[in-house]
């Protein structure tokens, strides 16, 4: 697996960033691990480093909740002035109430509120505090395979339908992949 890069090719801080998050196995059996993410997210930190991104790979074995989360919010911390941020993220996703969410490996398809053990894709407080440009993130969720042990309310036929946002300046959107299409979503 890749590791971090601090730098574009030839030592130079890169006008653009992307960090690939992956969750590719799943604590709780109800819960269908997806092998396949590692070998996405290494021809995904080929491409990106190819067009001259600075990438930096979280490891897919620290998918948890925190680990997830802690990875976004720092990556958004260290971002140069006007440095345009990628964020791609893998694996399971659901929608609940309006709000769309990656399910971390940590997930547990026993809590009271499923969608609380999630992570909630709305990163606009942490990049409202970052430094960098404007903001895509990429999310390539599965929306099969979650196998709750109650009737739900949760969807994982759809995704929510923000529009554009521009937070302290910037601009923002979602892409979210779904039934072999691409759905741009942006924040409102």
């Amino acid at each position: 697996m890749a590791g971090i890069r601090k730098a574009a090719p030839g030592g130079k801080v890169s006008a653009f960033r992307a960090l690939l998050i992956g969750v590719p196995h799943y604590d709780d059996e109800a819960i269908d691990d997806l092998p396949f993410i590692v070998d996405d997210l290494r021809e995904l930190d080929a491409a990106f480093t190819s067009a001259g991104y600075q990438v930096e790979m979280h490891d897919p074995q620290r998918t948890h909740h925190d680990a997830v989360r802690q990875a976004i919010e720092s990556f958004f911390d260290r971002a140069a002035p006007q440095q345009t941020q990628v964020v791609y993220l893998s694996g399971h996703g659901v929608h609940y109430r309006g709000r769309d969410y990656l399910v971390p490996a940590s997930a547990s398809t026993r809590a009271d509120n499923f969608p609380e053990s999630c992570l909630l894709l709305d990163f606009g407080h942490v990049i409202e505090k970052s430094r960098g440009g404007d903001v895509a993130v990429f999310v390539d969720a599965c929306r099969e395979g979650i196998h709750l042990l109650e009737k739900s309310t949760m969807n994982t036929a759809a995704w929510s339908r923000q529009r554009l946002a521009r937070v302290q300046g910037r601009r923002v959107f979602y892409l979210y992949a779904w039934r072999g299409q691409m759905v741009v979503a942006t924040p409102r």
